[in-house]
């Protein structure tokens, strides 16, 4: 008797006989739904399981691009599309349980949009749009330069976003991965890409209370492979099943330690940053000044050498599936003389319940947690006293402005 396969079974069926289609697509770009679909050159990519559904998408629109296209400019990049969609290689979403667009990922990757704006020579422009709104869909961001940028190269803005895709978390085939902590969503890829001719599919879930029917396949359809055990039945044209199983659990929190040693000077680049985890659980570093072209990689955590500026710290998983962000500054503008900063006094330091804090005039004060996050901000004459009860132990960064400069110093909240 021959079975009825559903049209969510039909999404799992990709890479196999029949291929992706509209809905796959509009999971990956909602603009799809707007946009008429080339069935025959769809099933052209289709043959033969040689492009991933990121690569299909891409191929698609740079066909429908290349009509009734006369710009020299505007061609040379729809040519960088097909270059940058047969090399296949985009940005990985490491950090996010659900599909995200990623400008640029924090591997230097760029999405499609991205990669284009940089291959006509606007590199800073791009890393501004990474820098601040790199999770953004276009239609969501609010930059006066991409417009210029598009109508300099013969593109129109709903152009640009049918060509940007989101990102769904990724993990190699027949592998799974681990949910990052406070995270519901792991990832899992069985290895279903070599049974041939497969009928029908059977997903099962498992959080501890039995086994229950996935119907809406979760762990493929919305990129969420749930905490606890996944069992995933495939059956192919003889009815032969081929039975995959996994177990996902939790990935401990990331916990930095950060000892950062500020240049001896604004001229000098001695500074350093230190970054420790207990347990050291196989960590990658990477550390970028923002706004600037530094960026530097480190499997020991340790970062010399360094200038002033605004900096963020990434500390990532030995797979770089979960990710921890931190931002500070190194190197502090000292226009306060020494005279006035030896009257600038922070005491107890370490400090528990409350800091007293003398200085000269009216000044604005500040503190900032190890992430670079204000947990302070007010202004005082002469002398304050902060609160800090409610503070977590660790260091923290005071920071001290008036009309003569602004100073700032290391304290420590003990328990």
């Amino acid at each position: 008797m021959k079975r009825i396969i559903s049209l969510s079974i039909l999404f799992l069926l990709i890479f196999n006989c029949l291929g992706i289609n509209k809905s796959d697509l509009i999971s990956l770009n909602s603009y799809w739904e707007e946009h008429t679909l080339d069935q025959e050159f769809l099933n052209q990519l289709n043959r033969g399981n040689k492009y991933t559904p990121i690569q299909i998408h891409l191929l698609l629109v740079e066909k429908e691009l290349r009509k009734n296209s006369n710009n020299e400019k505007r061609n040379k990049l729809i040519d960088v599309i097909h270059e940058y969609a047969i090399k296949g290689a985009f940005p990985i979403n490491n950090h996010h349980k659900k599909r995200m667009p990623y400008f640029i990922d924090e591997y230097g990757t760029a999405c499609a949009v991205g990669h284009l704006i940089i291959k006509s020579g606007n590199e800073n422009l791009a890393k501004r749009i990474s820098n601040e709104s790199n999770y953004l869909y276009l239609r969501e961001m609010d930059y006066p330069e991409i417009t210029i940028w598009a109508k300099e190269f013969g593109f129109s803005i709903d152009e640009l976003m049918w060509i940007q895709p989101s990102y769904g978390p990724s993990c190699a085939v027949g592998t799974k991965r681990d949910a990052c902590f406070n995270s519901i969503c792991g990832c899992i890829n069985p290895d279903f890409y070599s049974i041939p001719a497969i009928a029908y599919a059977v997903s099962e879930y498992n959080d501890g209370n039995g086994w229950i029917v996935d119907s809406l396949h979760l762990w493929y359809n919305q990129d969420c492979a749930r905490i606890g055990q996944h069992r995933i039945t495939f059956f192919d044209s003889s009815n032969v099943s081929h039975i995959f199983t996994f177990q996902i659990g939790v990935k401990p929190q990331i916990n930095s330690n950060i000892v950062n040693t500020n240049p001896t000077s604004t001229s000098n680049c001695d500074g350093s940053i230190i970054i420790s985890n207990s347990p050291n659980l196989g960590y990658n570093y990477y550390l970028r000044l923002l706004n600037n072209t530094y960026s530097s990689s480190s499997n020991s955590g340790v970062f010399d050498s360094l200038c002033g500026g605004v900096y963020q710290l990434s500390v990532s998983d030995s797979d770089r599936y979960c990710i921890n962000y931190y931002n500070f500054t190194l190197g502090f503008s000292t226009g306060i003389d020494e005279a006035e900063l030896q009257e600038i006094n922070a005491y107890p330091n370490p400090f528990t319940n409350s800091i007293n804090i003398d200085f000269i005039g009216n000044s604005s004060l500040r503190l900032y947690n190890i992430q670079g996050r204000i947990v302070y901000e007010s202004n005082h004459y002469n002398k304050a006293i902060i609160n800090t009860g409610s503070f977590k132990s660790g260091v923290y960064i005071l920071e001290v402005s008036n009309s003569s400069g602004t100073i700032r110093k290391k304290i420590i909240k003990s328990n």
